[in-house]
């Protein structure tokens, strides 16, 4: 009953969608969770282990990845840009090394930094803090 899920970040995680897939007979649609600054205090596949788990996913007969989500460091949001155009050129580098998945959504950006992630490319966007504070 799920659309889409957002933050896939470990192999472990890739197996259980897929073996839920296959067990409901559903393609299920994912966002791979990138830790693009190398933070610890964050989850997702660092800029190179992104490939081992596109590799993964790629003999996955039930999973398609529709893109990348990743959270910026929280810092002044204008230093968040360049988190942001690298997120970008993972997904864009992604694109022609897996064109058998769409790889179009980047879910990227948050309330206090929304605006730079769209300049820089975003298709989604977290701001439930602005919408509800």
């Amino acid at each position: 009953k799920v659309e889409l899920i957002h933050s896939v970040n470990t192999l472990k995680l890739i197996d259980e969608i897929e073996k839920q897939s296959i067990k409901h007979n559903k393609m299920t649609h994912i966002l791979l969770e990138v830790n693009i600054a190398d933070e610890e205090s964050k989850q997702g596949f660092d800029y190179h282990d992104v490939r081992i788990a596109m590799n993964k996913i790629m003999e996955c007969k039930n999973i398609v990845v529709d893109g990348l989500m990743m959270m910026a460091p929280h810092i002044e949001p204008e230093d968040t840009r360049i988190y942001f155009k690298k997120t970008k050129q993972l997904l864009d580098e992604l694109k022609k090394e897996y064109p058998s998945h769409p790889l179009n959504e980047l879910s990227m950006g948050m309330s206090e930094d929304y605006h730079i992630a769209i300049e820089e490319g975003s298709t989604m966007v977290r701001i439930g803090r602005a919408l509800f504070e």
